[in-house]
């Protein structure tokens, strides 16, 4: 047996050591890989959020304006079906543009003179003096012809309406802007008042 000498055994610690340490440096490198590409995910992610908020800033009105549209579609849709079920002609007028206060009365017929209150209520806009209904007189000016702010209908006849007619729902600040592309418009065309949006 060859002796061992306090240098080999130097040797071989040096050895064990060193490789101790260079799986210790592969370890502290994987984790500081693995932390850099989380921090680009994370800024990849912030970024992309950032870049978002304008559009979303700008197109909320518009979706507001869409979700007080569909709920006026749907209060015509519920017209339409209380009247075939009462064999009435009902009526639906909204009374306050800037609030979306609305009545809703029923009669023999839409040509009667004497309706008779039936309901009274609002259409929910998201906050006071942001979103206003447009006037016939209003739509007219700006482009938008045929719009209304009553709604009748007979189950007899249909509806009380020529062609096509709607409602149009913009945000106030529009108004002094000239600003049309976040109208929300409600069609209603045929005497069987078929809705669409535009």
């Amino acid at each position: 047996m060859a002796p061992i000498h306090d240098t080999d055994v130097a040797t071989e610690r040096w050895e064990q050591d060193s490789w101790r340490n260079l799986e210790l440096w592969e370890k502290v490198q994987a984790r500081f890989q693995r932390n850099r590409v989380r921090l680009f995910i994370l800024f990849g992610v912030l970024g992309l959020l950032l870049m978002t908020v304008p559009s979303i800033v700008t197109q909320t009105p518009k979706w507001d304006t869409y979700q007080v549209i569909n709920q006026v579609a749907m209060k015509i849709i519920q017209i339409k079906s209380d009247a075939v079920l009462s064999y009435k002609a009902i009526r639906m007028e909204i009374t306050d543009i800037k609030t979306g206060a609305y009545e809703i009365k029923s009669s023999d017929s839409c040509q009667s003179q004497n309706f008779v209150n039936k309901e009274e209520g609002t259409f929910s806009f998201p906050s006071e003096n942001y979103l206003t209904f447009i006037s016939p007189e209003l739509g007219a000016s700006i482009g938008i012809p045929h719009l209304t702010l009553s709604f009748c209908y007979d189950p007899k006849l249909g509806a009380d309406y020529m062609n096509t007619t709607g409602f149009a729902v913009i945000p106030v600040k529009d108004l002094s802007t000239s600003r049309l592309d976040r109208i929300s418009v409600l069609s209603l065309s045929g005497e069987s008042a078929e809705i669409s949006y535009d």
